[in-house]
């Protein structure tokens, strides 16, 4: 989350820490999104997260400018690292529908975060292939985290959306054409039609283990602990999936889980349930499993939890 990664919020302050992102020992690096937002435009505070989209091809005036964001992707290369972006373009901001004309949208199937357009339009698709390349191609960022791909590939209302089926299918082309990697948030996908169902992405997000992971280290009673769930966790297994997933982005923590009143912070969680791990201890619980050996774990301090909820 650019806008609180550093005092400033720009992706010029944030280029500075990637020299340490990588000393750390990742290869990566994942940005929530960086397209205009809406509230952004008109609140300078860190702790928005950049969903209330006003424009797919304008970068975030608050993080910097479009030579920015090259300078940012350009230094991360120099550093090894990649960089994946969070593309959003299952809605826009509230009342985008007023600002760019009804005819762009669907009626009468708004997402809970704002409307959604029209993916059978062309002007839509043409849009959304301009974004996707210019990030992709124009400043050579690794990859693309599409949000939420199940409000994409369905409607709101339920039903499937044959016309947002392929968009995801042509989004993920391009990165295969040009070597850049697809990554589907999607947590209603119990059978594999995003990477075996024709859609063509390479990883997605897994809740699952995150939510087993959860459970085992926040109860406090032995007897609740099902290590059974985190075995087939690992394996990418879960309820209504026959088969393991293919490429899974596994997580302790996420802009979501942390921010929710479900879960929240893993270590609060853990210490305010009165588990059997001192709160230091609980920041260690999922990246135990994952850690090289001998590398510490780049976790935020509790005072900087503290202070902001976006620290990471």
């Amino acid at each position: 989350h650019i806008g609180s990664f550093t005092g400033e919020g720009t992706l010029a302050s944030a280029a500075k820490k990637l020299e340490h992102i990588r000393d750390l020992g990742f290869t990566a690096i994942s940005v929530m999104p960086i397209h205009q937002d809406a509230r952004r435009a008109v609140s300078p505070t860190p702790d928005v997260w950049g969903y209330d989209v006003l424009s797919f091809t304008a970068v975030d005036s608050s993080y910097g400018s479009l030579q920015d964001l090259a300078d940012f992707v350009q230094d991360a290369h120099a550093c090894g690292l990649a960089v994946l972006v969070d593309f959003v373009v299952n809605h826009m901001m509230w009342g985008a529908d007023m600002l760019y004309g009804p005819q762009l949208f669907l009626p009468g199937q708004d997402t809970d975060w704002g409307p959604r357009p029209d993916f059978g339009k062309p002007e839509v698709r043409s849009l959304i292939h301009t974004a996707a390349e210019m990030l992709l191609l124009s400043f050579g960022v690794d990859g693309l985290r599409i949000d939420s791909t199940k409000s994409i590939r369905k409607l709101p209302s339920g039903g499937p959306d044959a016309a947002g089926a392929n968009l995801l299918a042509e989004l993920t082309g391009l990165c295969r054409k040009h070597g850049r990697l697809a990554i589907a948030e999607d947590l209603e996908d119990g059978d594999g039609i995003l990477q075996w169902g024709g859609l063509g992405f390479h990883m997605q997000w897994d809740m699952s283990l995150f939510c087993w992971i959860y459970d085992a280290l926040v109860s406090p009673l032995d007897e609740c602990r099902d290590l059974k769930r985190i075995t087939d966790g690992l394996l990418g297994l879960a309820p209504g999936r026959a088969h393991a997933l293919r490429g899974r982005v596994v997580f302790m923590e996420s802009h979501d889980t942390a921010t929710s009143d479900r879960y929240g912070r893993v270590p609060a969680a853990v210490h305010h349930g009165k588990s059997f791990m001192p709160v230091a201890e609980a920041d260690q619980g999922g990246g135990d499993a994952f850690q090289k050996v001998g590398v510490a774990l780049p976790y935020p301090s509790l005072a900087a939890v503290e202070k902001n909820s976006f620290a990471a």
